[in-house]
């Protein structure tokens, strides 16, 4: 009979050298499965504190929002009745609704719906309704299932806010405290606000008005710089307000944020590489979008920002063209940019398609 083999039997000291190695190795895995599924560039979130060292966060009852890391731009073609610019956009319902501009005829009162196109019909714009007098560079926001449109000029500024609930007719909600045009429009938390502007005569406005509700307008804060002709979008839990021209007719790249909890007062959490003014702001739910813009010596961009709630932006794409001084809207999930002009200055009956794409979620 054979000798019996000796059964192996690792003592203390083996038993925890092998443990060490094999968290090493899993740990490693680990590492390199985390690095391939991160889109390149990515950035970790970042959240915006407020002077009152509030800092927004998302709900955790909230699925992750992915981030936008790129934006695909396609022309819809001349859509727009007439050419216009400093006309202004919202989305209420399934349509997104146009007010006002400038054009070769002069300042539009119109009223237009837009129907993006599908699988079995082209896009189309049809007039619903008219403002009592034509208007151009108001703010258009949405607002309990009805469009706001606030301010905007004709030779002077307007305190005027109306109320246009699809399928009725346009009437008068009440007033700001003072006439503005060039004003930022935008509708973040269920609440609508309209912001910035132009009295007509010297004074830049940094006032931040809640329109519709009891009141017709209420002024809910102060922007640390006045601004005129800049863009605005919902991010986190406040309002992003992007460029604009200040005081001397200076062209500004600040990103000011304005908390909606918290507390908080407004303040500059950033900038642009560039100055902008008359650029196009629009609120998507993994980033705040910034397009196009002019800028000074007469110079169109066509750069679109993402910028997150702390301020920080990245560029995700170019439209064809250097674009400014149009109307942006969300419907379905993509953005869709309404006349405005190019390089030559002229206003445009052109609307542009921009779909967004997205990494992977944090």
């Amino acid at each position: 009979m054979g000798k019996r083999r000796r059964r192996f039997r690792p003592g203390p000291i083996r038993i925890a050298f092998m443990a060490t190695v094999g968290l090493a190795l899993c740990a490693g895995v680990w590492t390199a499965c985390a690095r391939r599924a991160s889109p390149p560039g990515a950035r970790p979130p970042a959240t915006a504190p407020s002077a009152a060292g509030h800092t927004p966060t998302s709900s955790s009852s909230s699925p992750a929002v992915r981030p936008v890391t790129s934006v695909r731009v396609r022309s819809l073609g001349a859509l727009l009745p007439t050419p216009l610019m400093g006309l202004a956009a919202a989305t209420v319902g399934r349509h997104i609704y146009l007010v006002g501009g400038a054009g070769p005829q002069g300042y539009s009162a119109a009223i237009y719906a837009f129907t993006p196109p599908s699988a079995s019909a082209k896009a189309r714009i049809t007039k619903v309704a008219s403002l009592p007098a034509g208007r151009h560079d108001g703010a258009a926001v949405s607002s309990g299932g009805a469009l706001l449109f606030c301010g905007g000029g004709r030779n002077r500024g307007h305190r005027a806010v109306y109320r246009y609930r699809p399928g009725g007719t346009v009437h008068l909600l009440g007033r700001m405290s003072q006439p503005l045009s060039d004003l930022a429009g935008v509708t973040a938390g269920g609440t609508a606000y309209c912001l910035g502007g132009y009295n007509g005569t010297s004074q830049y406005s940094a006032a931040v008005y809640a329109v519709g509700g009891a009141t017709a307008a209420r002024q809910v804060a102060t922007l640390p710089r006045p601004v005129r002709y800049a863009a605005a979008a919902a991010a986190g839990h406040g309002i992003l307000v992007v460029g604009g021209r200040t005081n001397g007719w200076r062209a500004v790249a600040d990103i000011q944020w304005v908390p909606l909890r918290g507390g908080g007062k407004p303040v500059v959490v950033g900038s642009l590489p560039r100055p902008l003014y008359k650029a196009m702001g629009a609120t998507l739910p993994g980033a705040a979008l910034v397009i196009g813009g002019c800028g000074p010596h007469s110079h169109v961009h066509r750069h679109v920002y993402a910028l997150s709630a702390s301020g920080a932006e990245t560029g995700v794409g170019r439209l064809p063209t250097g674009w400014c001084y149009g109307a942006a809207a969300v419907l379905g999930g993509r953005v869709y940019v309404f006349g405005g002009h190019g390089p030559s200055g002229r206003p445009s009956d052109r609307v542009w398609e921009l779909i967004p794409g997205q990494g992977a979620g944090g």
